[in-house]
Order: C-alpha cells, then structure tokens, then sequence
C-alpha cells in the first residue's frame, strides 16, 4: 500500500512537472504574456497590460506582436519616454493610455483604442500608420497630434482636440456617421491632407479649422459647425453635401495679370475692376450648367445678356446716365471694367424688372439656381454690400460647391470673400 502511495506521489509529481513544460512551452510560444514594463518585447508574442506601468525610456511594439491594455491597466509614457509602436497596441474598454513624451506609430503600425488614448500637454504622437478610435474609445489631444503623409485617422468614437492641443493632418482622417469631433484649438489640414466626415464635427469658439492646401470633404447628412471659424487658402477645398455654419475667413484677394482673385474666384466689382483687355466670351462650364438648368426647369429662360466687353460696357452705362443721371446709373448699371458680364460668367434671364420675381420662372430661378452652380449676383437687401439695387434675374456662375455655400451661409458673393 505505501509502496502503490509513493508510485502515485511520484507519478503526480511528474505530472506537475510536465504540466509545467507544457505550460513554459506555451509561454514561450505563448498568446499573452503579462508586461511588467522593464524586459523587451519578443516579436510574435502578445503582452497585456493590468496594472500602471510607465515607459521612462524608448520601447518598441515589433511587428506580428500585440500589447494590450487591459481594462484594469493603465500605460504611461513619461516625459522623455517613447513608444515606437511596429505592431499593435490596443487600448480595452477603460484602459487608458497617457503620453507625456513621445509616440510613433510606424507604417506597419495600428493602435486600437476602445478606451482612453491621452496625448497631453507638449507630448508628440505622429501616426505614420492607422490609428483608430472606435466607438466606445475617447480621445484627448493637449498636445500634437500629426498624421502623416498615407496614415489613416479613423474615428467611430470621441475625439476631442482640447485647448492647446493642435491636430497636423498631412494623411486622411476619417469620422464615422457615429462619431463626434470637438476641436477647442487648431485642426490644420495640408496639402496631401483630406478629412472625410460622415459625422459631426464641433468647432468651438476660439478654435480653428484650416485647409492649408488639403480638404474637406462633409457628407451628406454631417455636419461642421460651431462659434469657431474655417479657415480656406483654397474655395475648392470645401466640398460639401452636407451642413457647414462655421464663420468661413477666406483667403486674401491676390492679383494676377490685373484680374484680382480671392482662392480661385474671380471677383469683379466697384473695388476690383477687370483690365480693358480681359475676356473673349462666355465660360463654356457657364454656359453647359444654364443649359442644364433650363432643361430641368421647364422654363425658356430666354438670355437677355451674356457676354458684354469692356468697349460695349462703356456704352451701355452711358445709356443709362443719359437716361437717369449718373448717381442712379451707378446704382442699376457697371461702368466699364466693373461689369460682371465682362467675367464672362454672368447672364440676364427673361427680364430686366424686379416684378420678374412674382413670376413662376423667377421664383424657380432664385430658389434652384444654386444647385446647378449659380448665384443671385445682386440679392434683394445687399445693396451696401453689392454696390447695386435688387436684380433678381441676373446669376454668376461660381460653381456648385461655392454657390451652395453662399446660399446657406451669406447674403452675397462679397460677404463670402470678406469683400463686404
């Protein structure tokens, strides 16, 4: 009997021993290994993160290895620290990831985040990868935030760009029909840059969004508002099928051979007037979007003036001084080099009476024009702005995005410039 007690201690023991190989083996070759922040990582082995843990130096995820940060775990990148991510990091449901010195995910690199990702105060996270911020994920930008040139910046969740934080999207940014984006600071958007929302953006009060060369591109059903301001180098820039109401400060006018233009609208008024020799007819893209528009209107829309040059605008204002005097002339007609018609991109419709407006036609006119790329050049309340009196038949052609935008957002094209 003792005999047969010793042969069964003996046969557990050594069954506890293979156990244990067997466990050591499968660590080695392990799923999860629990990270105690100091050893480095072992490409194609996972580590979790379940406790506070503080990177005071540089380490380095390698790829085809995951780290975890467990909902019960909390990873600090002290001040001076770096985590060059390879691999994955993926941020659990109430994990948290802070970052007070430096963050690098490289090309081959993704971090997940369902939980908290803090980048604070002067600390550096550049994405040269994928980051994504899924939708029970937050994260809080006090510091820089750069996507790269071919990173993607996915949000589904929360991200918010809190005071002195700055976002430099050189990438893409992507915001979800679910996601929301709150920006207390600065968004800047370069050339190689575009931001796709389907979601909301939220520009507060004091913060900016800038199109330095890149664009944005809103959805329909998204939307970007807020008290802040939208900042454009480039009209064009915006594209939006969606709703836009920040206060937009667009670029400085700029001259170029004599024609003056603000982004890349031609502008012709009382201020800036075109050379004698500009222009030799009418836009084709012009005259193509009226085209259409008469067709889906159902109405003649007869062209009572399209073109006119600078020689033929001379003698059409003296017409009207003769008729009226020069102060109402001023009022109701150009003087030479300061007519729209001569841009080449401006048409009188069917009338040249402001009864036009009770009439089908011109209802249908000023309602839909905007949707084929026009606009009511000299709208009814705007004369301070315009320089002209109420014209309801006489539309320029600015392209569809832009006319979109001035019919939502401003009463004329100079409030749109900042020519008013």
């Amino acid at each position: 009997m003792k005999k047969r007690f010793v042969l069964f201690i003996l046969a557990l023991f050594m069954g506890v021993i293979l156990l244990s190989q067997t466990q050591a083996a499968a660590f080695k070759q392990g799923v999860t290994y629990i990270w105690n922040g100091t050893g480095a990582f072992e490409e194609g082995v996972n580590f979790s993160v379940r406790s506070e843990i503080h990177i005071s130096s540089t380490v380095t995820v390698p790829e085809n290895c995951t780290l975890f940060v467990r909902g019960d775990g909390t990873l600090v990148i002290d001040k001076g620290g770096e985590l060059i991510v390879k691999g994955t990091v993926k941020i659990n449901s109430n994990g948290i990831l802070r970052n007070y010195g430096s963050m690098t995910v490289e090309k081959s690199g993704t971090v997940n985040t369902y939980g908290w990702l803090i980048n604070r105060e002067k600390a550096s996270l550049k994405n040269y990868g994928n980051v994504n911020i899924f939708t029970s994920g937050r994260c809080n930008n006090y510091g820089r935030f750069t996507g790269c040139k071919d990173s993607v910046l996915y949000v589904t969740g929360h991200y918010y760009i809190r005071n002195n934080g700055i976002l430099d999207m050189y990438g893409k940014m992507r915001v979800q029909p679910s996601a929301f984006v709150r920006s207390y600071n600065e968004i800047n958007v370069y050339s190689g840059g575009v931001v796709n929302n389907s979601g909301k953006i939220d520009v507060t009060d004091g913060g900016v969004l800038y199109l330095q060369g890149g664009k944005l591109n809103v959805k329909k059903n998204a939307s970007v508002t807020g008290e802040g301001s939208l900042q454009l180098t480039r009209f064009l820039a915006l594209d939006s099928q969606g709703k836009v109401s920040l206060n937009i400060n667009p670029p400085q006018p700029r001259q170029v051979n004599g024609v003056y233009y603000v982004g890349e609208v031609l502008i012709c008024n009382k201020k800036y007037p075109l050379p004698e020799s500009f222009g030799d007819g009418i836009y084709a893209e012009a005259y193509n979007a009226l085209e259409k528009m008469r067709r889906d209107s159902g109405y003649p829309m007869e062209v009572l003036s399209g073109y006119r040059s600078y020689q033929y605008q001379e003698q059409t204002f003296a017409y009207w001084e003769s008729l009226y005097g020069t102060a109402r002339a001023e009022q109701i007609s150009a003087r030479a080099g300061t007519s729209e018609h001569q841009t080449g991109l401006a048409f009188d419709i069917s009338s040249l009476n402001v009864s036009y407006i009770n009439t089908y036609e011109g209802k249908w006119l000023n309602e839909n024009c905007w949707k084929y790329g026009f606009i009511i050049r000299f709208p009814d309340g705007c004369q301070n702005h315009t320089g002209y009196s109420y014209e309801p038949w006489h539309i320029r052609y600015v392209g569809v995005e832009l006319a979109k935008q001035i019919h939502e957002n401003s009463c004329c094209l100079e409030h749109y410039l900042g020519l008013a």
